[in-house]
């Protein structure tokens, strides 16, 4: 068994390489999408919380990915819609912002207990205004995953981002994250993610959050997800639901 994003992927796979999505916990995938394969992740629904009062709600957000190589794909992320209440109280949606990424797997694609990749990324403002970041934003994440047992995996992710500080500068950041994946049966597994994000600008908050969710396979190439995710310090939203499907074609 191959253990991904602390994600179960116990269903034999016809095709090759099991299926591995970078959702719907924050770590990503340490593995690619294999050459010539293509792969939707979407977000069908996610609706958050902050003191009490809707903070965001988006629909349809997907990670379209292509394999290029045998260790080397691309993404592209198009957030369908988005709506998002600013400080002033006001609601705004639209478009989100566009990102692109790459991902490179070091090794582990198809053999062994773990596996690292490398994956660049660049957003661009392509968001309504009041919905997305007000300039480009680029950073870089490691993410790692270790099977521990036939049914528990580690995974594990470092990432930095340099985000739009809103006086036309870059603010710096700093995520770490750790999730703990456990199968139920050959097709359902459920997962636990902590995750912080160290801001070095200003105040130098750090954001807290927890993550809990499961993912039940259809089929080798077919997958759902539910969860929620849980704000614990700083400026990350208090609560958040969301509804995932991933497919591979």
């Amino acid at each position: 068994m191959k253990w991904v994003l602390g994600m179960v992927c116990l269903a034999p796979c016809v095709l090759g390489r099991e299926l591995a999505t970078d959702r719907p916990d924050t770590t990503e995938s340490a593995m690619t999408v294999p050459k010539g394969r293509f792969q939707v992740e979407a977000e069908v629904l996610a609706h958050s919380w902050n003191d009490g009062r809707s903070a965001s709600f988006t629909v349809g957000e997907s990670l379209l990915k292509y394999g290029v190589t045998d260790r080397f794909d691309v993404h592209l992320n198009v957030p369908t819609y988005a709506g998002v209440r600013g400080e002033d109280g006001a609601w705004r949606e639209g478009f989100g912002d566009l990102a692109l990424r790459m991902k490179y797997n070091l090794w582990g694609n198809d053999e062994g207990r773990s596996a690292l990749g490398i994956l660049p990324y660049v957003s661009a403002p392509t968001a309504a205004d009041g919905v997305g970041a007000e300039g480009w934003e680029f950073g870089v994440a490691f993410p790692f995953s270790l099977e521990l047992t036939d049914r528990l995996g580690l995974g594990m992710q470092q990432q930095f981002d340099w985000v739009e500080g809103g006086n036309g500068g870059k603010d710096f950041e700093w995520l770490q994250a750790v999730v703990l994946g456990v199968s139920l049966t050959e097709r359902a597994g459920v997962f636990v993610e902590g995750m912080t994000v160290l801001h070095f600008e200003g105040d130098a908050v750090t954001d807290v959050a927890v993550n809990f969710g499961a993912t039940y396979r259809f089929t080798p190439e077919c997958q759902l997800d539910a969860g929620i995710r849980v704000g614990l310090a700083g400026e990350v939203e208090d609560a958040q639901l969301f509804l995932g499907w991933s497919q591979r074609f």
